[in-house]
């Protein structure tokens, strides 16, 4: 009967041999995938249980025993941990630190040393005899050592914790089609390891190989029939993971589910936390944007760089039900400055930097309908215009012209207040609007302006120059005697003011009065 069996047993643990070795090798094909490294070393650690079994069962001697022995236990020791590793990895758990992987992972390889080291080392076999009348030779532990029953033990353990975790998530997605194949890929081994301990299976044949194949396939086929394999592969790592957009992906209750590594770098407090977190604990996202619909746009200082982000929300549906909301965080920051260069150009005027005539009017208009809301309204506009201009062109050129402008401009922008809004109106001519400015306060910053400009020395290559400026200013109280409501009015006066100030010998600051539009 003996010699009937032990072909069929030979042949079987070839089979299971083969099987773990094509799907070891097919895993390993992923092991860069984040969340699919430890299952890779999981399928590589039974095909090293069960290349050492098969090398067992083909041994003729004491030491080819031995040695598929020590094969076995280069691989079985890691089981649970691998297996406990990869659980966390699967529910989208932060990675543990090095120092705890190697701390969770030193038993492992202190079970694996001493069964290596046997029979120097007499830890984990006191006494082992190998026995070549049953019908599959096999190494028993007549006598096992001290550690013996602990390194099962600790497989187990964490094969437990693994598993309940694992169970807890899927029941928690109502995805119990994983949770029945997990459940059966983990009891069956579990099952075969205990009965083996309490030999209630033939002790020439270990079922521990067969169980851990038909585990291995069983968990292989959850993952591919959820295509998580090719979502990790082509998706996740490929696509998302190394996308310049950020992404962000959380259910209906803005707890986080996934993210990138362009998230992360935005907000470095993603990669402290753990799946499962609400959104609302992540430092320094904008919850806002969860709350409109389309773009929002806000700035975050990353790495000393004030960046413009654009965060686009798409709601996720499965039969028309929303399950959740994906999160893009595009980097929109070259735009935003070009947008703000574009409208400065189209407010601006680009030789004296100073509103452009439409921007002006627009601006100063506003401002004044404010101040005509004040019990004592008031405030002051200024007309300026270059004495002689036109002379300094055809004498100097146009370059020098520009000059003057442009020293103007920069010289006013520094003089008055950031709440005064000025203009240029046209050529030579400049204005400003200063609200809530008596005349006497007008009056007085016009003086500064026209000395300082007078003061100054131009030079160009024929020779230095100076030049002067006149000004004329209305006021509120002016506008409102004359029983005038609008801005443009007040410029008319302002207007007016600056043509007398001409008139009477330039270089001067003359004011508003009524019967100056008759003289």
């Amino acid at each position: 009967m003996g010699a009937r069996i032990e072909p069929v047993f030979i042949i079987l643990q070839f089979l299971l041999f083969v099987v773990s070795t094509l799907l070891s090798m097919y895993s390993i094909g992923y092991w860069r995938q984040a969340r699919l490294t430890y299952f890779v070393y999981l399928g590589v650690t039974v095909n090293l249980f069960v290349m050492g079994y098969f090398f067992e069962v083909l041994s003729s001697s004491f030491d080819g025993a031995l040695t598929g022995t020590k094969i076995m236990y280069l691989g079985s020791s890691f089981l649970g941990v691998y297996f406990y590793l990869f659980s966390r990895d699967y529910r989208g758990l932060p990675r543990l630190a090095a120092w705890k992987r190697a701390l969770l992972l030193a038993p492992a390889v202190f079970f694996s040393l001493e069964v290596i080291a046997y029979p120097l080392v007499q830890l984990h076999y006191t006494t082992a005899v190998y026995v070549s009348d049953s019908f599959l030779p096999y190494l028993d532990p007549v006598v096992p050592g001290p550690m013996y029953y602990p390194s099962f033990a600790f497989t187990l353990v964490f094969v437990g914790i693994a598993a309940v975790s694992l169970l807890r998530h899927f029941f928690k997605e109502r995805r119990y089609e994983g949770a029945v194949l997990f459940l059966i890929a983990v009891i069956l081994p579990t099952i075969t390891l205990v009965a083996y301990l309490l030999h209630l299976t033939p002790r020439s044949w270990n079922p521990l190989p067969f169980t851990l194949t038909i585990s291995i396939c069983l968990l292989f086929m959850f993952l591919l029939r959820y295509r998580q394999l090719e979502w990790q592969s082509t998706g996740r790592e490929l696509v998302v993971q190394n996308m310049r957009d950020g992404f962000i992906l959380i259910d209906n209750n803005a707890s986080l589910i996934d993210y990138n590594l362009t998230a992360q770098d935005y907000f470095p407090s993603l990669g402290h936390s753990y799946k499962g977190i609400n959104l609302a604990e992540i430092k320094d996202f904008p919850l806002e944007s969860l709350e409109t619909q389309g773009h929002h746009q806000f700035d975050l200082e990353v790495a000393g760089k004030l960046l413009n982000l654009r965060v686009s929300t798409t709601p996720i549906k499965n039969n028309g039900d929303r399950t959740g909301t994906c999160i893009l965080i595009i980097d929109d920051t070259e735009n935003h400055r070009m947008m703000q260069e574009l409208t400065r150009l189209a407010r601006r005027d680009d030789l004296t930097g100073l509103c452009n005539r439409a921007t002006f009017y627009h601006d100063a208009s506003l401002s004044f309908g404010l101040c005509r809301r004040e019990k004592q309204p008031s405030g002051c506009a200024l007309m300026m215009d270059i004495d002689h201009f036109k002379r300094i062109n055809d004498t100097y050129g146009h370059a020098a012209g520009d000059e003057v402008l442009s020293y103007i401009g920069s010289m006013i922008s520094k003089r008055f207040r950031s709440t005064d809004i000025l203009g240029r109106y046209g050529g030579e001519e400049l204005c400003v609007w200063m609200p809530l400015t008596r005349i006497e306060g007008a009056r007085h910053a016009a003086e500064e302006v026209r000395t300082s400009i007078a003061a100054h020395v131009f030079t160009t290559r024929k020779k230095e120059f100076s030049v002067t400026i006149s000004i004329g200013i209305s006021s509120l109280e002016t506008l409102d005697a004359q029983d005038c409501v609008g801005f443009e009015d007040l410029m008319k006066m302002a207007d007016l003011a600056l043509y007398a100030a001409k008139n009477s010998g330039r270089n001067r600051v003359c004011e508003y009065h009524q019967g100056l539009d008759e003289e």
